[in-house]
């Protein structure tokens, strides 16, 4: 077996980041300088690595680890990631990153360039239906879906190419999702053929 996948914890406001590689079902931790409050973790077809989280004086950055190795770079509003809160974390098939920031109503931003330790917004921040942590595009990157907490449902978006667009769609139920219950994360099947 073969691949790497990326793993994010986060104890407290301890945080880490480690690459696993499938062939030897060995981690490798990789060093996150003054991260703290992990939110997300994505990997690029490439094999970049990135971590979304606070750091320790409590500003949003977006960590970039190269080939999934070494030390993580944070990258902040001095080198192009702007955003309000931290959140979860996609990869789209141009190797874009999709970005969510929690609160309420949540917000998806698009960036390109990280790779290369320098963000481009290239679309939104698109606003959502209420509050978001985590949410997932489908291989042919035309949906996205996250979970609603507050609302307690599914909601699906259409992502127009290129990052482009983000236009809501539908919602559904799903038992034992309510503003009441907990559910915060949902996944498309198949992802992204970047990730």
């Amino acid at each position: 077996m073969k691949g790497t996948i990326i793993v994010g914890g986060l104890s407290g406001t301890t945080s880490r980041v480690a690459a696993c590689k499938l062939s030897s079902l060995s981690c490798t931790a990789l060093r996150s300088p003054k991260m703290s409050n992990l939110a997300g973790v994505a990997m690029d077809k490439a094999g970049n690595c990135y971590a979304d989280a606070s750091d320790t004086s409590g500003k949003v950055g977006l960590w970039y680890y190269a080939r999934c190795a070494k030390a993580g770079v944070e990258l902040g509003s001095a080198q192009g990631f702007n955003e309000p809160n931290y959140g979860g974390l996609s990869v789209d098939n141009e190797g874009n990153i999709v970005v969510i920031s929690t609160g309420f109503p949540s917000a998806v931003t698009v960036y390109s360039g990280c790779a290369k330790a320098r963000c481009s917004v290239i679309s939104g921040p698109f606003v959502l239906n209420g509050e978001s942590i985590f949410g997932h595009l489908g291989r042919d990157n035309q949906r996205w879906v996250t979970v609603n907490i507050d609302g307690g449902t599914v909601d699906v978006y259409a992502y127009v190419g290129h990052g482009t667009g983000l236009t809501y769609l539908y919602s559904f139920d799903v038992p034992g999702c309510t503003p009441s219950g907990f559910c915060e994360s949902a996944a498309y099947s198949p992802g992204s053929p970047k990730v």
